[in-house]
């Protein structure tokens, strides 16, 4: 093992455990003071997405060989592939205050539960990566095509939530700017991750994707 890549276990592994801690912590403080309607149980599900990436990072991470390594990773996946839908079905109740109808919310998990399967079968293929071993992976074109379905998903859940900010906040411009810039922060840290684009923008590279870290904000 590099020193290197003892470094980059290390860091990965204190910033998500740090990232988890400030989840729970807020999110329990969040279930004893809120009041249990839908809007908090969907608020939630997105949340506990979000425990199970990186909580499923970690383990992947201190996995001792290749087959756990995958195990994590399709247990990660089984979050991720459905954040998209799980995101827009919370801002469509934020916004309407009323449920997304059921016919919908199934459609739009066909397409998630179709990268899931891919991921689970990718031996077969490697389409949704095209390299995997206890060192390192490299991503193939299904991931890509499952990371647009749930860019399209979550930005149309930006937007409902940013219009319901501009309705609650009125003349409050600064805290309608502030919210609606919060929550594009994890898509765009996501994207230049995704794309290697981190080093070029910011002038270092994180070691792992922060994308679930930044969601905290």
């Amino acid at each position: 093992m590099s020193l290197v890549f003892a470094y980059d276990t290390y860091y990965l592994i204190a910033l998500h455990v740090i990232s988890i801690f400030i989840l729970v912590l807020v999110n329990a403080a969040v279930w004893l003071k809120a009041k249990r309607i839908p809007l908090l149980y969907g608020y939630l599900t997105v949340q506990g997405i979000l425990l199970l990436w990186m909580t499923s990072k970690v383990l992947k991470t201190v996995a001792p060989n290749v087959q756990l390594k995958a195990i994590f990773v399709v247990c990660q996946y089984a979050g991720v592939c459905f954040l998209g839908e799980a995101f827009l079905v919370f801002s469509f109740l934020y916004s309407r205050g009323r449920m997304m109808p059921g016919k919908y919310v199934a459609a739009l998990g066909v397409p998630s539960f179709v990268f899931l399967v891919a991921l689970v079968t990718n031996p077969a293929h490697m389409l949704f990566y095209s390299r995997f071993d206890f060192w390192g992976d490299a991503f193939g074109p299904v991931f890509y095509v499952q990371q647009a379905y749930n860019y399209i998903l979550i930005a149309v859940g930006m937007f409902l939530c940013a219009k319901t900010f501009g309705r609650q906040f009125g003349d409050r411009r600064n805290r309608w700017l502030l919210f609606s810039a919060a929550i594009l922060i994890p898509l765009v840290v996501n994207i230049v991750y995704v794309f290697g684009w981190f080093k070029r923008v910011f002038g270092f590279s994180p070691p792992c994707d922060i994308t679930p870290i930044s969601c905290n904000i």
